[in-house]
């Protein structure tokens, strides 16, 4: 019988429990089978999560972390409230379309595209999930996390990636501007002792080049016919840190590629408008309609919106915006009648880069 030297499969699996509102669980990831033998290596390709449902049937408030060999990648902060479900099971999504947190390290290209395409969460030895509770888990069993992705063993490594370098110099265009802006990756070689080391692992040299995923809640009730700005620092539009979705890249030394924007009402509200704030100027221009039921950057349950069981990931946009060099937020507008706290949600995604 011969032995695979990789494969797709089931890297962690969460079964959660009752938890009361304003707590964390953080499970051991040997509980989880989130625990590598010592000659293997892994990357995440994508998540499911089973929300959360109470005994009369409703969504219940849960908010998830990946944790990589101990550490939390902060870079990725999502919900696993059903109506905000952007890693639904896999039967759930429409179309079968799922949210790929980037391709299998031995499937990428060469150069810098092949290191961004490469940048699937990488860990050592353990894997596990932070969660987090706003409102309360009323129902024992109830919710339930999966990670899928590719397990190595290490011995495995000349075999499978054949001496492969990942790194190399491009430019990232924001094709509606012509602006560019030049990423240099210092090639790493793929080996065991470089793993984390290389694009979504915990332990890069600079650039890193990660996965960028936010859901942020309004935690104030709008003004009429003025943007809402999903902002944490100063105004506090949003209630923690991890929401913030305005991105003061002036003089950060921070790049993010925005690949992904949608925006919702749960329950159905006043929302009338979206766009991105890029510093100053409109994008779009004349701003994105997103109306109960004429919103194309809708994203999660689709049951209120389509009347369909299905799920929707965050929605593609037509081309990415550069984040770069400049102060960028993303702002919504009502319809003249406010919006009331914690009922519209904003979703982004994209690729981040961190030159410091």
């Amino acid at each position: 019988m011969s032995k695979p030297f990789r494969e797709l499969q089931l890297l962690a699996d969460y079964t959660g429990g009752i938890l009361a509102a304003g707590n964390w669980v953080r499970p051991a990831p040997n509980t989880i089978g989130g625990e590598l033998d010592s000659n293997e290596r892994a990357e995440i390709v994508m998540l499911e999560i089973i929300p959360p449902i109470n005994v009369l049937g409703a969504p219940e408030d849960v908010r998830i972390q990946l944790r990589l060999d101990g550490e939390v990648d902060e870079k990725m902060y999502f919900y696993g409230h059903r109506d905000l479900l952007t890693f639904a099971p896999k039967l759930s999504m429409k179309n079968e379309v799922v949210h790929a947190l980037g391709k299998p390290l031995y499937n990428v290209g060469t150069g810098l595209q092949g290191a961004v395409d490469g940048r699937c969460p990488k860990y050592n030895r353990t894997l596990s999930f932070d969660c987090y509770t706003a409102g309360g888990i009323t129902v024992a069993a109830s919710w339930r996390v999966k990670a899928w992705g590719i397990r190595y063993a290490a011995d495995s490594f000349g075999t499978v990636f054949g001496g492969l370098q990942i790194g190399g110099t491009d430019v990232l265009t924001d094709k509606a501007t012509r602006r560019n802006v030049t990423i240099n990756k210092p090639m790493v070689a793929v080996t065991p002792d470089t793993w984390d080391q290389l694009p979504g692992g915990l332990k890069q040299a600079v650039p890193k080049i990660s996965n960028y995923i936010r859901v942020a809640a309004n935690a104030n009730a709008t003004t009429p016919n003025l943007p809402y700005e999903f902002r944490f620092k100063d105004v506090v539009n949003v209630a923690t840190e991890e929401e913030d979705l305005r991105w003061e890249y002036a003089l950060s030394g921070q790049i993010l590629y925005l690949k992904g924007l949608g925006i919702r009402t749960t329950p159905a509200s006043n929302l009338a408008q979206l766009f991105v704030d890029v510093g100053g100027d409109e994008r779009p221009k004349n701003r994105w309609t997103t109306t109960e039921f004429n919103n194309p950057r809708i994203f999660g349950h689709l049951g209120a919106y389509m009347g369909l069981a299905e799920h929707r990931a965050i929605p593609l946009l037509d081309d990415p915006i550069l984040v770069a060099g400049e102060n960028v937020g993303i702002k919504a507008v009502d319809n003249g009648v406010a919006c009331a706290a914690n009922s519209l949600f904003v979703a982004v995604s994209g690729v981040h880069f961190d030159l410091t």
